[in-house]
């Protein structure tokens, strides 16, 4: 699988949207560390929250009936999550790196803020050159092989309000 994308992911998005704004989230020199994650020599641009899977069974409720209406029939198996909450704003464009999601099998993406063209997620090959770019269009979700490197594109905003509020899920397969 190379790349998925999937528009009105959520049926109630207000709802979805609002529970994640009211979501604590840390910069991560800040993070505590969830026991089990080892998050130690993890950086990321921007604010992530907590761990949710476990911890917030309203919106893993919403994610999984969302995610079994659009994927059950594209992703097959059993898979472990890390969801968690992730805002990034304008000021995070300049820490803002090509990475992959190693060891996860997929990565997820749930845009939640409002529509912004001009941001989004971009795909690139082993030479980074792009292959494929994602417009943040709300409610859009992209699922894509944990393996492929990606960035976010022209985060956005200076808060909670009017930045780029994503739930980013890391989808592990049971063995």
């Amino acid at each position: 699988m190379k790349l998925i994308v999937i528009d009105n992911f959520f049926k109630d998005l207000n709802k979805v949207y609002n529970h994640v704004k009211s979501i604590e989230t840390f910069d991560s020199k800040n993070y505590h560390n969830d026991p089990g994650l080892d998050t130690s020599k993890i950086e990321w641009p921007g604010y992530r929250s907590q761990q949710l899977h476990g911890k917030d069974e309203w919106l893993l409720k919403q994610f999984g009936e969302s995610f079994k209406e659009h994927l059950s029939g594209l992703i097959k198996g059993e898979f472990l999550l890390n969801m968690f909450s992730h805002l990034r704003l304008d000021k995070d464009n300049a820490t803002d790196f090509i990475h992959v999601d190693l060891p996860h099998t997929y990565s997820m993406l749930v845009y939640l803020s409002p529509t912004n063209l001009q941001s989004g997620t971009n795909l690139y090959n082993n030479d980074e050159e792009l292959i494929n770019s994602v417009k943040f269009v709300q409610n859009r979700a992209v699922v894509f092989s944990s393996i492929y490197k990606h960035s976010a594109i022209n985060n956005h905003g200076t808060n909670i309000e009017n930045g780029r509020l994503t739930l980013n899920i890391f989808m592990d397969e049971k063995k």
